[in-house]
């Protein structure tokens, strides 16, 4: 049995700062970190850490960020397969800035000219 986990993906670029920004500024970040992140994606890691068999089908562009997301997935054990990925669209990102306690401001972009559906391919 498989787990089909459709939905959103988001390449998470997570930087730790000793303190969140109270005031424009520029910040230097003692750590950095870029993740996987969008819920349905993160649930198919979570299937597959677990030992189960989990595809993940949504929507990404054809850029780097793209790219990355998918090779991620696979390298965790998650069929990708389901991937509805359109020329020229950007795919979504998140900036995140974290302090030491792990509270978060974050920024997010949607992303910009994905296929509006992503159909569930038969595994």
């Amino acid at each position: 049995m498989k787990v089909v986990c459709a939905g959103m993906a988001a390449l998470d670029r997570a930087y730790e700062l000793a303190a969140l920004p109270s005031v424009p500024g520029k910040y230097i970040a003692r750590g950095y970190r870029e993740v996987g992140g969008g819920m349905a994606a993160t649930a198919a890691v979570a299937v597959a850490r677990l030992g189960g068999a989990a595809m993940w089908c949504g929507r990404l562009g054809d850029d780097a960020a793209g790219a990355t997301l998918i090779a991620k997935l696979a390298a965790l054990g998650v069929d990708t397969r389901g991937a509805t990925r359109r020329d020229g669209a950007r795919t979504a990102t998140a900036s995140i800035l974290v302090d030491a306690t792990g509270e978060r401001i974050l920024a997010v972009f949607p992303g910009d000219g994905l296929p509006e559906d992503a159909p569930i391919e038969e595994a």
